[in-house]
């Protein structure tokens, strides 16, 4: 090729980058190069020329314009302060390119001049420069726990030389050097991962986040408040679980024995105005689209004073004096009850009797007849129950009255009678004058004295009319009979 540039006609010979002519030869090593972006890249080059030729310049190019001398790279303004020729004027043509950016992407050629003829020589095809940056591939695209993962280091061109790698999560190093890195997914996989090469640590690529999609784990249930829970008040149970995508429904359900009972729906579930009855365990299921899971249950146990407290007696018939009785007091409370306190109400007033679940008498007599009920108290509160009544009677002869008895009962009525109302005189107190075969009903209160009772006085609490009765039966022997007779005149005698 020959152009005429200023007025001085020059010879150009286009000389091949790895087959010599006449002498003249220009040699690329390599011809391609694949770089990074950032870095800095040397492209290695020699000529040579006949001995009898001295050069006068060299210079590297990109692009020759038609008619037109082409512009050396140190000249151009997007290479100035970048470019750096490594060659001499004798053989090494070498030039430098730091800071590369991807637009230096071209095919670059060197050429000289000699003083023989203005002959200027350039070699072909020359080096084709690739410029490339570092990109983090997935496959595939959307990543479920699990799965199978590839991360590859992506690059436009095959980098020079097979470089390690170098891989990276959320900016901590990872021990692994091939440019894919594959993984079996979990949800501790999840985060930002970057790679670079080796030797160009400071040229990382941008990060990619792994997404890993997973069901609900770690699913519980919080419970507000948190301390005791008492009866009446309000109570929030929330669930909380780990997933992704985000749980997208919450069940509860009440757990009683082997029934699951569904309860609510939503992340909080509230109980306003809790009663005993919603005791239990209750659990959540959190869902999303890959799966659920239940909570562990947690047990809601509602604190409450004493209910539905009551006495029952033992035996459950009829009394006969100089038996056992049992009252056993029994009521429903959470806590359970912690005291116990037994009362015994008559026409003078309220008094405590013992403590305990169970007051037992022994040898029971109709004096210790009488109308009894039971405290049952926790820390929350206290409740009396339904007094039990034990109906009065004078031992024996209503035994005998009922029996048909009359004359013998008739007799040991006036006998009874006429001692109560003697006893009553000689004290100052007005008696009660026993009348017809069914006076032996108000025989206590015409003989009986309240301050004979051996219990404690205490403040007369308030109880529940409704009672029910117990009679007290005696012996059906005659020998019971004569033997009150003779405990009555006795009693005479001696006043």
């Amino acid at each position: 090729m020959v152009c005429k540039t200023s007025g001085v006609l020059l010879a150009v010979l286009y000389v091949s980058g790895v087959v010599g002519q006449n002498g003249w030869d220009v040699t690329y090593t390599p011809e391609r190069i694949c770089a990074l972006k950032g870095s800095t890249v040397d492209i290695y080059c020699t000529y040579s020329y006949p001995h009898d030729n001295t050069v006068q310049k060299t210079s590297w190019f990109t692009y020759w314009p038609l008619f037109s001398e082409p512009e050396d790279l140190s000249l151009k303004p997007r290479y100035r302060g970048r470019v750096q020729y490594l060659g001499n004027k004798h053989h090494d043509c070498s030039l430098s390119i730091a800071d590369l950016r991807e637009s230096d992407s071209a095919t670059y050629r060197f050429k000289f001049l000699t003083n023989t003829m203005k002959r200027e020589y350039t070699g072909q095809p020359g080096v084709m420069l690739t410029v490339t940056d570092l990109q983090v591939g997935v496959d595939p695209d959307t990543v479920t726990e699990g799965w199978r993962v590839t991360l590859t280091c992506r690059t436009t061109c095959t980098l020079t030389g097979r470089p390690a790698f170098i891989w990276y999560r959320n900016n901590q190093r990872l021990y692994f050097s091939r440019q894919q890195y594959q993984i079996t997914a979990s949800s501790g996989d999840a985060g930002n991962y970057s790679c670079a090469v080796r030797g160009y640590e400071n040229l990382p690529s941008t990060a990619l986040t792994l997404n890993v999609q997973y069901p609900p784990k770690r699913t519980s249930v919080s419970v507000s408040p948190s301390g005791e829970i008492e009866e009446g008040s309000s109570v929030t149970l929330t669930c909380s679980s780990d997933a992704n995508p985000p749980v997208q429904s919450y069940t509860w359900f009440e757990k009683t024995g082997a029934v699951n009972s569904e309860r609510g729906t939503g992340e909080s579930y509230t109980i306003t105005n809790i009663r005993s009855e919603d005791s239990g365990q209750y659990y959540c299921e959190a869902q999303n689209q890959h799966g659920a899971l239940n909570s562990t249950a947690v047990t809601i146990d509602v604190q409450y004073p004493p209910k539905r407290t009551s006495v029952s007696v033992s035996p459950s018939g009829g009394i006969e004096e100089g038996s056992s009785v049992t009252l056993n007091c029994s009521s429903d409370a959470n806590p359970p009850v912690q005291s116990y306190t037994w009362f015994k109400k008559n026409e003078s007033g309220v008094w405590q009797t013992g403590s305990g679940q169970n007051l037992s008498f022994f040898n029971f007599t109709v004096w210790k007849s009488g109308l009894y009920y039971c405290k049952a108290e926790n820390k929350h509160g206290a409740q009396n129950a339904t007094a039990q009544t034990i109906k009065q009677g004078v031992g024996a002869m209503v035994v005998l009255c009922a029996a048909g008895w009359t004359t013998a009962c008739l007799a040991l009525v006036l006998i009874a009678a006429i001692v109560c109302v003697y006893k009553r005189k000689k004290r100052g107190t007005p008696g009660e004058t026993a009348r017809g075969p069914h006076t032996q009903m108000s025989l206590k209160s015409a003989c009986s004295d309240p301050q004979d009772d051996t219990y404690t006085g205490l403040d007369l609490v308030a109880v529940s009319p409704d009672y029910d009765t117990l009679n007290v039966r005696a012996q059906e022997t005659a020998s019971d009979s004569n033997s009150a007779l003779q405990r009555a005149a006795q009693a005479s005698d001696s006043d």
